[in-house]
């Protein structure tokens, strides 16, 4: 009887909930299902979706606010609608930073640009440096509880903004091994799109490396359409393991002073898959349409829609020489959709080769009233760009539209 009464207050003792930071090998595994709704007009359609990834990394915390992960692997699959889609982490990508700015967290690799699908694939999913935000940073008796704060869950879910949050810790077991729960739902924006999700957290923590070892992650969330993505209802299931590793001073050299990562390192890259262009691009600038033609982008400052861009190849022309200005401006004026009323500005801008041409109008498109700047640039060998850029009168551009464009290299079309 006394061993027993012994063992039950061992069992009782309070477990200090606070991580100590250091490097750690984490395995991380990820299954999404739901499905998609695909509104277009006045259709409705609900695609479903699956998902897996799996990731390897050693991640290296470097400074309060930063952390270095490199992968060993980094992989996803995805099927919408039966069609299926494949990503994997490039070699020389594969050292990536997480870091706090002013502006929120950021991921970039050192090495130079990411693609989209390469920045989602690193940054999307879960966080272990949101981890230690989830617990109390106190003493927990069993059966104690704790309110997780609402910029943790945000910061874990990947949110722009969180309103409403009711996240809920409990610790549910003592002794070196210590499990806890976390549960509740909340309500965010990310990307302009409204979100709701309940989260279903199990976890466990060692007490004597003072981490989190082991968590498992079930999120379900509801997300209305937003500028750059369609609704969806989705269920998300994370398997995270870590455990210690050696500290490496190369994962952590040759990394930006102070708090600001330069734009050149948060710049995204893409390659047209016909050759045609590539282009280096602002993150506030999201791909939303490809065809056979045309590559069409949306900027959103805040996840509010501000401009679209549509990128399209022109008619080659002679190495050396351009479409004449005038011919630009006359098929301008002749687009699907397009009453021009009145030219606002034209000219040439100074670029270090080829050529670069800009008109800007306003008129209406599709009956409702726009501003329309169009760009021709023009490569040494002949090869040559159009981008026309359609925002609302007054749309706060800022001139992103020119370092867009700026960011295009005409490629060789195969």
């Amino acid at each position: 009887m006394l061993l027993l009464l012994t063992l039950g207050f061992a069992v009782a003792d309070p477990v200090v909930l606070t991580e100590t930071p250091g490097p750690s090998r984490c395995e991380l595994s990820l299954a999404v299902r739901g499905k998609l709704k695909v509104t277009a007009g006045d259709k409705s359609d609900e695609l479903p979706l699956v998902a897996d990834a799996n990731h390897t990394f050693t991640d290296h915390p470097d400074r309060p606010g930063r952390s270095v992960r490199v992968y060993a692997a980094a992989k996803s699959t995805s099927q919408v609608a039966g069609e299926r889609t494949a990503r994997d982490l490039p070699a020389d990508r594969r050292r990536v930073v997480a870091q706090q700015t002013a502006g929120g967290l950021v991921h970039y690799c050192p090495a130079g640009p990411l693609a989209r699908d390469e920045l989602e694939l690193a940054a999307e999913h879960l966080d272990p440096a949101a981890v230690a935000g989830l617990l109390p940073g106190r003493a927990v008796a069993v059966g104690g509880t704790w309110d997780v704060p609402s910029e943790a869950v945000r910061a874990a879910c990947h949110l722009d903004g969180i309103g409403a949050c009711a996240v809920i810790g409990t610790l549910t077991a003592g002794g070196p091994q210590a499990t806890f729960a976390l549960n509740g739902t909340a309500e965010g924006v990310e990307n302009g799109a409204t979100v709701k999700l309940t989260l279903k957290v199990t976890g466990t923590f060692d007490t004597a490396a003072a981490r989190v070892v082991r968590l498992t992650w079930e999120q379900t969330d509801v997300r209305g359409q937003g500028p750059a993505s369609p609704a969806s209802e989705l269920t998300a299931t994370a398997e995270l393991t870590r455990t210690p590793a050696a500290a490496d001073p190369a994962a952590t050299a040759d990394l930006p002073n102070g708090e600001a990562v330069p734009d050149a390192l948060l710049d995204l890259r893409y390659a047209d898959p016909r050759g045609r262009f590539t282009l280096t691009h602002a993150r506030c600038w999201h791909v939303v349409g490809r065809s056979a033609d045309h590559l069409v982008l949306r900027l959103l400052d805040g996840g509010t829609f501000v401009a679209q861009a549509t990128v399209t190849a022109w008619k080659a022309a002679a190495p050396g020489a351009h479409t004449p200005a005038d011919e630009f401006r006359a098929a301008l004026a002749k687009l699907p959709g397009w009453e021009p009323e009145a030219e606002l500005a034209a000219g040439e801008l100074t670029v270090p080769a080829g050529w670069l041409y800009r008109v800007a109008a306003r008129g209406k498109q599709d009956g409702q009233p726009m501003t329309q700047t169009a760009y021709l640039m023009t490569a040494a060998g002949g090869g040559q760009l159009a981008v026309g850029v359609l925002a609302s009168p007054g749309a706060a551009v800022n001139g992103r539209d020119e370092r867009l464009v700026r960011g295009l290299l005409p490629g060789t079309p195969r």
